[in-house]
């Protein structure tokens, strides 16, 4: 008998209403984002195309490749280059590091920009970026690349 009653009884109602938070929940998870310690870091590798991709990706591909304009600009003007003598680009918060894998041992620790285009003597780069195309700045690598200087960001 008491089974059948337990579930005919209405919820018992709190005497108390529940607790509301002091601090709203939007603030606070601004603050428990501000408070982390390490930045994000997120790892991307250039490949001899020019092409931008994550560093864990498996295969290359110009599908895996990002190719959002505004994400590249950003990205290469944001480029310095670290203590380390590695590149990475700090934006909101966040590490981006960026790396060379062009196929040439020689070239990938100086090379940062693969130029796609050359459009009234601009080389053009990432989505809309260029650079003075100035023979004079030509340079041969030791694995016999030719390679065009970028100036200064």
């Amino acid at each position: 008998a008491t089974p059948s009653r337990r579930l005919a009884t209405p919820p018992r109602r709190l005497a108390t209403p529940p607790r509301r938070l002091a601090t709203p929940p939007r603030l606070l998870a601004t603050r428990l984002y501000a408070t982390r310690s390490t930045p994000r870091t997120y790892a991307y590798v250039l490949d001899h195309a020019g092409a931008v991709h994550l560093d864990n990706d498996r295969e290359r591909t110009l599908a895996t490749a990002y190719r959002d304009p505004k994400f590249l600009d950003d990205l290469y003007r944001g480029l310095r280059r670290r203590r380390s003598g590695a590149w990475a680009a700090v934006c909101a918060g966040e590490v981006n590091a960026l790396r060379a894998d062009t196929g040439d041992a020689a070239a990938d620790e100086e090379v940062i920009v693969v130029f796609d285009k050359l459009v009234d003597d601009r080389l053009r780069y990432a989505g809309s970026l260029s650079e003075p195309f100035e023979p004079s700045r030509l340079r041969w690598c030791a694995s016999g690349r030719l390679y065009h200087e970028l100036g200064a960001p």
